[in-house]
């Protein structure tokens, strides 16, 4: 479930500014940018982009081999059916969500940032599942603003052909702009969705 030192980039890979740049690379950038706006206000969208967060692991991880389109349109199948469950099996879907954005963003950044045994991820991403099911389900408003800007700006900067630390502090910018804008949308609108059990 490496993103960025996987043999070849999970998403847009080191093409992304070839000659013949393939549509289906952008696909990543343009989710995370709807995340990182309407995060929030659409459930379903949130849902449907750890979906895709998820799929783009699970092509990484099953599909190494396969060009970056296949792994591109697992990840947009797993989306769909994320956001399609939102939609149709709320309560189910509030948990579920929490649970893998915040497991597969921790994993994310022990496997980027961490030397450690090649079991740490993992257990990395049960204890960040288990915060995201929590933060998700207690505080939903404000818990889904956060977790989506962070989904939304890892979907982004992992299409960045840049160092680590530009891309940490780029992710920075992003996940910061994302709840600035996030909130302030909040703020303008008096009635928020309400949570999903609901």
């Amino acid at each position: 479930m490496t993103f960025q030192n996987e043999p070849h980039k999970v998403l847009a890979g080191n093409n992304i500014h070839s000659e013949r740049c393939n549509p289906l690379e952008l696909v990543p950038i343009v989710v995370g940018a709807a995340l990182l706006i309407f995060g929030r206000k659409l459930f379903w969208l949130f849902v449907g982009g750890v979906g895709f967060l998820a799929g783009v692991a699970i092509g990484a991880r099953l599909f190494a081999d396969q060009p970056v389109a296949v792994h591109t349109v697992i990840a947009l199948a797993v989306g769909i059916l994320g956001a399609v469950l939102a939609i149709v099996v709320k309560k189910v879907a509030v948990g579920v969500a929490g649970f893998l954005a915040g497991g597969l963003l921790l994993h994310h950044l022990v496997q980027t940032f961490s030397a450690t045994s090649e079991h740490s991820p993992w257990i990395a991403f049960l204890i960040g599942g288990i915060i995201g099911a929590i933060l998700i389900n207690a505080l939903f408003d404000w818990a889904l603003i956060v977790l989506s800007s962070l989904v939304g700006s890892l979907l982004i900067v992992q299409e960045l052909d840049v160092s680590e630390v530009a891309a940490a502090l780029f992710a920075i910018i992003l996940l910061v702009c994302g709840i600035i804008v996030q909130s302030r949308m909040k703020k303008g609108k008096p009635s928020p969705p309400s949570h999903p059990s609901e």
